[in-house]
């Protein structure tokens, strides 16, 4: 994620919900996944989807988000998007504290862990039928934890992170979907 694990990022422009996105298409994982994509949609969610990617995550209906440009993310081997309960607001030289964020590498797990930092073990979770890898960890310069929820599939790591006391997290967990490419 921006500046290491956290959902910490640079300051995005504002932006608000989307109200034309459709619900997740029935993309699936390999590893036991659910069979039926909607049906983990909490009802009033919206839906984030990016082709380009070939993933899907729903988010509270009054939420907004911001897929953030390679420009600001510094690497074009990934996609990072950030949801916050307010309007997303540009700020300038702030450092922003997001309750979650979705970001996709190219890598694996074990290069997610490696950045770690303040980080307890991980440990594996179900939810909605799949194996996540859950870390619990501590934002620095703030009071604050976050829970790290990675899935491996086609060559890249799916990482949603939340802040740990967030009680949508496991709701955006379950609703991912991610369409394997060959």
């Amino acid at each position: 994620l921006l500046g290491g694990w956290g959902c910490k990022g640079k300051a995005p422009i504002a932006s608000g919900p989307d109200a034309s996105v459709q619900p997740a298409p029935d993309a699936l994982l390999s590893d036991a996944p659910p069979t039926d994509a909607e049906s983990k949609i909490p009802e009033g969610w919206k839906v984030f989807e990016n082709e380009e990617w070939g993933i899907t995550l729903a988010y509270p209906g009054g939420w907004y988000y911001r897929q953030l440009p390679e420009q600001e993310t510094g690497n074009t081997n990934s996609m990072e998007v950030v949801f916050n309960q307010e309007p997303i607001v540009s700020l300038p030289d702030s450092d922003p504290v997001y309750p979650l964020m979705l970001s996709v590498r190219v890598g694996t797990i074990a290069d997610e862990l490696a950045l770690a930092r303040n980080a307890q073990i991980p440990e594996q979770v179900v939810i909605n039928g799949r194996s996540f890898t859950k870390v619990l960890y501590e934002q620095e310069l703030v009071d604050l934890t976050f829970a790290s929820y990675m899935l491996e599939a086609s060559g890249k790591v799916y990482v949603i992170d939340g802040l740990a006391n967030l009680p949508e997290i496991e709701s955006v967990v379950a609703s991912l979907a991610v369409e394997v490419r060959p």
